[in-house]
This record gives structure tokens, C-alpha cells and sequence, in this order.
């Protein structure tokens, strides 16, 4: 998805899209408006994300399309689960999935199962439910080769098993991640998955790690 741009800009554009489907499209590519824009600014602002993702159920409404919708739901799913409403957040990743699932958008299916829906599992001391989510998106991932959410899986599998004090599965998981992420991931994938094995290195007595 592209940045939205300038207001004096993003107007000149809505008005001169052709038609509904034209509008829609353009509008679908305004990453601020979904899910990766609100998980952007809520790491400083959460109550614009908040804002930014009622304006997004708002627009999906209006565009009544259900890509925009399920984005807009899980756009919400995210603020609520850093607000600590686990079950609430819930409840919107599951539309949003069941949504995906329908439009046959196999790759944000994986992307919601191995993000809020297993974040919030996770939070939620659902861990059997959670291991059965981190499963069905590493069937998706492997089937697009994706190496980037792989590693993302592996690091947020390892979270649950530090969870069940199952610390040397947890740290397996953990350099496994951190190997691909050095490769493929971004600057903040490689800081969460050393925090990571930093916290379990510290629950195994290995403090020299």
C-alpha cells in the first residue's frame, strides 16, 4: 500500500477517480486509513490509531466493501489489544479472518492468525487454541515461501512457550528467528526477538548471553 499523500493532493485525486470501483481501489491503497498504518502511529500515539481505525470502520462502511472492511477490523483488533481488552480484540480478528478466509486472501489470513488472533490467544492464557493458530498460518507462509513471516511465527511461537516455562524450546525458537529476521527482517523485528531471547537467556541463569 502507498503513503496517503498531502490533503490538498489526496482531494485531487478523490475527485478525479472515474468511479466507485476506481474510488474504492484508491482508497484500499491508503495505508494510514488500515490495519498497517494504525499499528504504525500506535507505537506513539494510541489514541490516533484509535482514531484512525474508527475513521477506517466508518470509510468500509461507506465503501461496503469487505477487504476494507476486515482491515478496518483488524485496525481495531490492534488498538484494542494494547489496550488490554484481549477478548474484545478478539472477537474483531475473527471477523476480520473469517472475512480474508471468504475473499480467498490466503496471505492476510496467516498475517492475522499469526498476529492478533495468536497476540491475543497468547494474552489470554489460550495456548492450546494458540499453538492451533500458529499452525494453519505457518501452513500459509510455507505455501508462499514467505521467509519473513516465518521467522515473525517462529519468534511469536517461542512467546508461547517462554509463557509455559518451556524456556529452552522458547530460546530454539528464538535464534531461529533471529538467524532469517537478520537476513530478511526490519530494524524493530530484530530489537523484539533479542528482547526476547535477552528476557529467556535471563530465565535460564545464561546471563553471559
Amino acid at each position: 500500500m502507498a503513503e496517503i499523500p498531502t490533503s490538498e493532493a489526496l482531494i485531487d485525486q478523490l475527485g478525479s477517480q472515474p468511479n466507485q470501483r476506481a474510488l474504492t481501489t484508491f482508497l484500499r491503497r491508503q495505508e494510514r486509513l488500515w490495519h498497517p498504518g494504525v499499528v504504525r502511529v500506535a507505537r506513539s500515539d494510541l489514541r490516533q490509531a484509535e482514531r484512525l481505525a474508527d475513521a477506517a470502520v466508518w470509510l468500509a462502511g461507506k465503501l461496503e466493501d469487505d477487504c476494507c472492511r476486515a482491515q478496518s477490523l483488524r485496525a481495531t483488533g490492534h488498538v484494542l489489544l494494547i489496550r488490554g481488552k484481549y477478548s474484545e480484540a478478539l472477537e474483531r480478528y475473527d471477523e476480520a479472518r473469517e472475512l480474508f478466509r471468504t475473499l480467498g486472501r490466503e496471505v492476510d489470513l496467516g498475517r492475522t492468525l499469526s498476529g492478533g488472533v495468536l497476540q491475543s490467544l497468547i494474552c489470554l492464557g489460550r495456548y492450546d487454541e494458540a499453538f492451533t493458530s500458529a499452525g494453519q498460518a505457518r501452513a500459509i507462509f510455507e505455501r508462499h515461501g514467505d521467509l519473513l513471516r516465518l521467522a515473525r511465527l517462529d519468534s511469536n511461537i517461542g512467546n508461547i512457550l517462554y509463557r509455559q516455562d518451556r524456556f529452552h524450546e522458547a530460546i530454539a525458537l528464538y535464534e531461529r528467528a533471529h538467524e532469517q529476521l537478520a537476513r530478511v527482517g526490519e530494524p524493530q523485528d530484530v530489537a523484539a526477538v533479542l528482547s526476547n531471547m535477552a528476557v529467556c537467556y535471563t530465565s535460564l541463569n545464561e546471563f553471559q548471553k
